[in-house]
């Protein structure tokens, strides 16, 4: 008694052999692609739009069929301490002690208050709790992306 088994072309394996990993790399990328977006929307959320350009400085970059690798990144200088907790500080206006002797220091601070425009020679800040959206992002991304993966091999 013989034992006698057929493997049968089916889907994708219909399709010529060198198209095959073209397909696999297309959906892995759409995958990767899949998870991390909404992860950058996650980690730009909490952030105000405004002047210190930190909302925009966040930038995205999607993975590819050539390079399926996807990262979130900023080099900001306000990021670190939007994304973690700060103690309570003072903020004086920037420049150096050369700067102040030669009078082009910048000698007050100006940002928008409740009622517009405030000049301040310093301001005691009480703080923040972090938005720790960078963190929720990563959450996500390692919660999502072996699933969306696995179900782009599969399909």
């Amino acid at each position: 008694m013989g034992v006698d088994f057929r493997v049968e072309k089916t889907g994708l394996l219909k399709d010529p052999p060198n198209k095959l990993p073209r397909l696999m790399k297309k959906n892995v990328s759409a995958a990767v692609n899949d998870s991390v977006r909404p992860a950058w929307d996650m980690v730009r959320g909490p952030i105000p739009k405004g002047e210190s350009g930190l909302y925009q400085s966040i930038k995205l970059k999607r993975a590819t069929i050539a390079q399926p690798e996807a990262s979130i990144d900023s080099r900001h200088w306000l990021l670190e301490l939007v994304e973690e907790k700060t103690s309570a500080h003072e903020i004086r206006p920037r420049g150096s002690v050369s700067d102040m002797v030669a009078g082009t220091a910048h000698k007050a601070l100006r940002f928008k208050g409740k009622g517009g425009i405030v000049f301040a020679a310093r301001v005691k800040h009480p703080g923040t709790k972090g938005k720790h959206s960078w963190k929720a992002g990563y959450e996500f991304v390692q919660a999502t992306l072996q699933t969306s993966i696995q179900q782009a091999i599969d399909a």
